[in-house]
């Protein structure tokens, strides 16, 4: 049970090479291994959760599960049988297949079948907490099966690290403290013993707090990674040079009479998650503010939707017209933009700022790309963009095409009602507005809510390495498997949710 801590076992002094580093290897590269086949969000077997052991206060953390539901291991096997280099021999060896190799090929004299197997269990993450003394410090929670078989191989781990270094003793410079403590079924590692002792007795955990609970259901199904983070909290632990670098970016002067309080809020939950025939990877932001006003999220309207069904890429985002005003905006308050620039820009290219901003960009923009057929080098490139001003956002083009000294016939864009076209060439206007891509299958399964999503993107893997096959005598084997890869962006500026899906052939 999480408080129930044993004492620690004498040990010789820690590294900077040492346990911390490896353990968070295991963590950390089993989430990436087993994370390249599903992703983020909440883990529905049973036991006890590493948050059942973190303390409530924790800032920020990232948790595996190497033995998932069963529909998750059934479509992780899936997915790994498509890749050659992945050796996985069932859905019961997923864990071990992907980390023996690991072990093998990063610490010398360490068995993963002998020293690491016998106690390792199936959950563990790295989590970031304050130390109580104004800083943040990393701690470890890995689930173990045999508590003496645990001590044994961690023990085992440190001296292979130890042995991997410069001097013989250690060097002052180089011995780092590392400790562990038991919680449960999970050992807890830190870079202190206090620390660890404090972590593996704490009675307020993470799992029982309220908004973190919200947080994971909001997420919601049955995911292999998760990633959690109290973003109000995490500021207030960052060091003052990397708020500093925040401030810069929101161009927050602290000088000021009147200064702009920069005041981050809310949390962030992020999952990888594996289904039958993709992978998918959803980041929700939850009640996210930075006090500072942002322009409001507009509902997309599926422009992307309208190009051709044979479009091997493209991208839409719906509101960059207001956004760009709204910086324009900042920029002139903040002094960035003078009355000289403005001035020469009104005068030379007859803009109108910021209103021409918002022309030019619309309330919807697309762009996408078609290539010939055995010519992948041969793209076709057109746009879309809904506006209020279409003629008077081509009347800007052909002053802008003068100031350049380009031909007149090298610009290729028309007016319409409610929208203008531009392109590559003159039939590439016509593919802005062909329809088709919609209800093109390997687009549909990779991009959520193409029809209402903010932003949108899409690239058709599995053509382009197909057009690459045919174009290349001996091209790179490695995407052989990808199919198709979209992204989708919904919500509004507080509370949205980016989705990203990697499709397999």
């Amino acid at each position: 049970m999480p408080g129930t801590t044993a004492p620690a076992a004498p040990r010789t002094p820690m590294t900077k090479k040492s346990l911390m580093i490896t353990a968070s290897s295991v963590v950390g590269v089993a989430a990436l291994t087993v994370g390249g086949f599903a992703a983020t969000s909440f883990l529905s077997g049973g036991g006890a959760q590493p948050e059942d052991v973190l303390p409530a206060n924790t800032l920020a953390f990232v948790k595996v599960d190497m033995d998932p539901a069963a529909g998750q291991k059934v479509n992780l096997y899936k997915l790994s049988k498509k890749f050659e280099d992945v050796e996985v021999s069932s859905e019961d060896s997923i864990k071990d297949d992907l980390l023996e190799p690991l072990f093998a090929d990063s610490l010398d004299g360490i068995d993963y079948d002998k020293d690491i197997k016998p106690w390792l269990g199936d959950r563990a993450a790295l989590a970031a907490i304050p130390d109580g003394q104004d800083s943040v410090t990393p701690v470890m929670v890995v689930e173990f099966t045999d508590e003496e078989k645990m001590q044994a191989g961690l023990e085992k781990v440190e001296a292979s690290a130890a042995s991997d270094l410069e001097t013989d003793p250690p060097s002052a410079e180089e011995i780092d403290d590392v400790a562990w403590a038991v919680s449960g079924d999970y050992v807890v590692i830190a870079e202190d013993q206090k620390i660890a002792d404090e972590v593996a007795g704490t009675e307020q955990v993470l799992a029982a707090d309220a908004d973190y609970q919200g947080d994971i259901e909001a997420l919601g199904g049955d995911q292999i990674v998760t990633a959690w983070a109290d973003v109000e909290a995490t500021y207030d632990a960052m060091p003052e040079d990397v708020t500093a670098d925040l401030l810069d970016l929101y161009d927050v002067d602290t000088d000021a009479a009147d200064p702009i309080k920069f005041e981050p809020t809310g949390s962030l939950v992020m999952g990888i998650n594996a289904q039958s025939d993709h992978i998918e990877f959803v980041t929700k932001a939850l009640d996210l503010s930075t006090g500072i006003e942002q322009p409001a999220s507009v509902p997309g309207t599926g422009l992307v939707n309208e190009f051709p069904a044979d479009t091997v890429a493209a991208v839409s985002v719906s509101g960059l017209g207001e956004a760009a005003v709204s910086l324009y905006d900042s920029l002139a308050e903040s002094g960035a933009v003078t009355d000289e620039m403005l001035a020469e820009a009104e005068g030379r290219l007859d803009l109108d700022l910021p209103d021409d901003l918002r022309a030019i960009l619309g309330t919807d923009l697309a762009a996408g790309a078609t290539m010939s057929p055995g010519d992948p080098e041969d793209l076709t490139v057109f746009g879309k963009v809904r506006t209020a001003d279409a003629a008077r956002v081509l009347s800007l083009i052909e002053t802008l095409v003068g100031e350049t000294g380009a031909a007149a016939d090298d610009v290729y864009a028309e007016a319409r009602a409610d929208h203008y076209v531009a392109g590559s060439s003159a039939d590439a206007l016509a593919l802005a507005e062909a329809g088709g891509l919609g209800g093109n299958e390997r687009f549909r399964k990779v991009v959520a809510d193409a029809s209402t999503a903010s932003a949108v993107g899409f690239v058709d893997i599995g053509r382009l390495f197909d057009e690459l096959v045919t174009a290349e005598e001996d091209p790179d084997r490695g995407f052989a498997p990808l199919d198709a890869f979209g992204f989708s962006v919904s919500g509004d500026a507080e509370s949205s949710t980016f989705t990203a899906r990697l499709s397999l052939r």
